[in-house]
């Protein structure tokens, strides 16, 4: 069912996203003076969209980093979950034509009835 996201690419994705995550949860430490937890929530929220408002960059140097972050990740997140359900899609469509071509087979080798 997963085998999909077993592949190296989806492999080097996800290490990708962790990469963008980590480096979203430093520059709000060092630039906000945040712990961990909320640099890690706003990173997330961020990069999500949701922007919740409950934590805001309060620095204009903080403000003009997120803007730019925002610009440059979201969409790059956009397209690396494209590529992760384009890579179940195309896992999807093959199983299905295995199965299409497996029947086929049986039906070409079952015993034909005489009328």
């Amino acid at each position: 069912m997963f085998q999909p996201l077993k592949s190296r690419t989806v492999h080097q994705l996800l290490v990708l996203g962790i990469l963008i995550i980590t480096v979203g949860v430093i520059l709000f430490m060092g630039l906000e003076g945040w712990g961990f937890v909320d640099a890690f929530y706003f990173t997330v929220s961020l990069l999500t969209t949701v922007g919740f408002g409950d934590l805001v960059p309060t620095h204009e140097l903080s403000r003009f980093i997120a803007s730019i972050y925002m610009l440059l990740v979201v969409p790059l997140m956009l397209v690396m979950m494209g590529v992760v359900a384009d890579g179940v899609f195309r896992f999807r469509d093959q199983q299905a034509v295995d199965a299409h071509d497996a029947a086929k087979k049986v039906l070409k080798a079952a015993p034909k009835k005489k009328k």
